[in-house]
């Protein structure tokens, strides 16, 4: 019996690393790898997500951030909320999903966001349609942005 319970607790750990409550929880204590080196991948991420959010308020009407402070505190919340609620939202309204062939996902993402903004305060969304818009241009800047990130961290200085 304890057999099988060491492969599915070792499973369970590294699902977590590798989906980010490891990383969540070290990054927020102290920003260290188990080497000491310093790990900005979380800042540089959210930093990002910051910087996402407040592109998505100057292209949507209706999604409002106050100011930087709030986009950090924002795309903390958005993260915490990412990595534990949205899994279970997507879980429940997974046969509608099916149904709509993936389309309620951008229901799913305007209700994360909904969450995000009932605890940030300075965050506010005015409507369903401002939300649907908002997390379809965030995952677009997002994108956009961690990969510009990505290919400008390839170039090697001289």
């Amino acid at each position: 019996m304890q057999d099988n319970l060491e492969p599915k607790i070792l499973i369970e750990y590294y699902k977590l690393k590798y989906f980010g409550f490891k990383s969540l929880l070290l990054g927020a204590i102290a920003p260290r790898s188990e080497k000491g080196v310093i790990n900005l991948q979380l800042v540089v991420a959210l930093v990002l997500n910051a910087a996402a959010l407040l592109a998505t308020a100057y292209i949507v009407p209706g999604f409002k951030v106050d100011n930087f402070t709030t986009a950090l505190l924002a795309a903390i919340v958005l993260g915490v909320v990412n990595t534990f609620i949205k899994p279970v939202i997507s879980y429940v309204t997974h046969p509608i999903n099916v149904v709509t062939l993936g389309l309620f996902a951008f229901v799913v993402n305007a209700l994360v966001l909904f969450i995000v903004s009932y605890f940030v305060p300075g965050l506010t969304i005015d409507g369903w349609v401002p939300a649907i818009l908002g997390a379809i241009v965030l995952s677009v800047v997002a994108t956009v942005l961690s990969s510009v990130l990505k290919d400008v961290s390839k170039l090697k200085l001289k």
